[in-house]
C-alpha cells in the first residue's frame, strides 16, 4: 500500500489541517480562558454620564474619584468654534461632576491645549498625560505627545518624555506605581499596525528605559486603552470584527488576551475599563454607531 504521509500532495493538505487547527485552538484559549474571579460577579451596570459631548479617558485618582476627559462640556470649550478635550472630576459618592483643578500644573492649564488622557501615580507626586503639540507634523496632522508632571509642595516641573518623537503621535497614559511602569499607545514605527500598545520603565527622575512593544498584546489593528488592577491584571481594547472595540483582558502573568464576558462587553465600542476597586468598575462606551461615547458605572450587586 503507498504510504500517503510520504505523498506531497497529502503532506501539504495535513500542514494545512494542522495549521487551520492551530488558529482554532488559539482562538479557543483566548475565548475559553477564565478571566479574573471578582469579573465574573453580578454587577449592576449604571449610565452615569451621558451628554452630546464624547465622554472617556477613565482613570482613578482617590478612593471615590475618578478623572475623565470630555470634549465640548459646559465650561470655557463650549465658547470656542472647535471644543478642546479637557478634564473633569467625578465624585462616586455623590455623583456630581466638577472640572478639574489644573492649577499649579506648569502650563497644562493653557487652555490650547487637548488633554487627551491621564494617569496618577499612586501617591498623586506623578501625573503623566497626553496633550497636543504646537505644530503639524510631516504628513500634516498634529500629534499628541506624553508629558510628565512632578508636583512638589508648592511647584510643579513639566518636562516632555524624552523618547517622544515629534512625527508620531503618543497616547492614553497608564503608569503603574508598584512596577514604575508607564504603558501607551503609539503610532511609531516597529509595531505591528496602527495604534500598539509599548511600555517604559522609569530609571531616574527624567530617565525611562528602552521603550518595548507589548507584542502579546499588540495586533495588525489599533490596540487602546491599557490599564491595570491592584492584582496585576491588563485590560485593553482592540476592534473586533462588526462588534466594534472589545475589552481584553492579560490575567496575571498570562500572553493570552481573554475577551471579557457580558455585561463589559457588548455590540458597539466598548472600551477604557479602569478597575477603581473589585466592586466599582468604571468604561467608555458608544452604545449607538456613530454616537457619542458614555461613561459606565458597574457595582456589585
Amino acid at each position: 500500500m503507498k504510504n500517503v504521509v510520504s505523498s506531497p500532495r497529502y503532506s501539504s493538505l495535513i500542514r494545512v489541517l494542522l495549521a487551520a487547527f492551530a488558529v482554532l485552538v488559539n482562538a479557543w484559549a483566548s475565548y475559553g480562558q477564565d478571566v479574573p474571579v471578582f469579573l465574573r460577579s453580578n454587577y449592576v451596570e449604571r449610565r452615569i454620564i451621558k451628554t452630546k459631548s464624547d465622554d472617556f479617558g477613565v482613570t482613578r485618582l482617590a478612593k471615590g474619584y475618578f478623572v475623565f476627559c470630555s470634549n465640548g462640556r459646559k465650561g470655557i470649550s463650549r465658547l470656542v468654534k472647535r471644543p478642546k478635550i479637557d478634564l473633569f472630576l467625578y465624585d462616586l459618592s455623590t455623583d456630581k461632576v466638577s472640572p478639574f483643578d489644573k492649577s499649579g500644573l506648569c502650563e497644562i492649564e493653557n487652555s490650547k491645549y487637548n488633554i487627551g488622557s491621564i494617569s496618577f501615580s499612586s501617591d498623586l507626586k506623578n501625573v503623566f498625560l497626553s496633550r497636543n503639540r504646537d505644530l503639524k507634523n510631516y504628513d500634516g496632522y498634529i500629534p499628541f505627545e506624553l508629558v510628565q508632571v512632578d508636583i512638589a509642595d508648592e511647584t510643579s516641573e513639566c518636562s516632555v518624555l524624552s523618547f517622544v518623537n515629534s512625527d508620531y503621535s503618543y497616547q492614553q497614559p497608564f503608569y503603574d506605581t508598584k512596577t514604575e511602569t508607564l504603558f501607551f499607545v503609539s503610532n511609531m514605527p516597529g509595531g505591528r499596525g496602527g495604534y500598539d500598545i509599548y511600555f517604559t520603565k522609569r530609571l531616574g527622575k527624567y530617565r525611562w528605559s528602552a521603550v518595548q512593544s507589548l507584542d502579546y498584546a499588540n495586533s495588525p489593528n489599533d490596540d487602546l486603552f491599557p490599564s491595570m488592577d491592584a492584582d496585576n491584571n491588563f485590560y485593553f481594547s482592540r476592534p473586533v470584527d462588526a462588534r466594534g472595540l472589545e475589552i481584553f483582558c492579560l490575567t496575571n502573568g498570562s500572553r493570552i488576551p481573554v475577551v471579557l464576558p457580558g455585561p463589559f462587553n457588548t455590540v458597539g465600542d466598548d472600551f477604557n475599563l479602569s478597575v477603581i476597586d473589585k466592586r466599582t468598575i468604571v468604561l467608555a462606551r458608544v452604545p449607538q454607531k456613530n454616537g457619542n461615547s458614555d461613561i459606565f458605572l458597574y457595582t456589585l450587586k
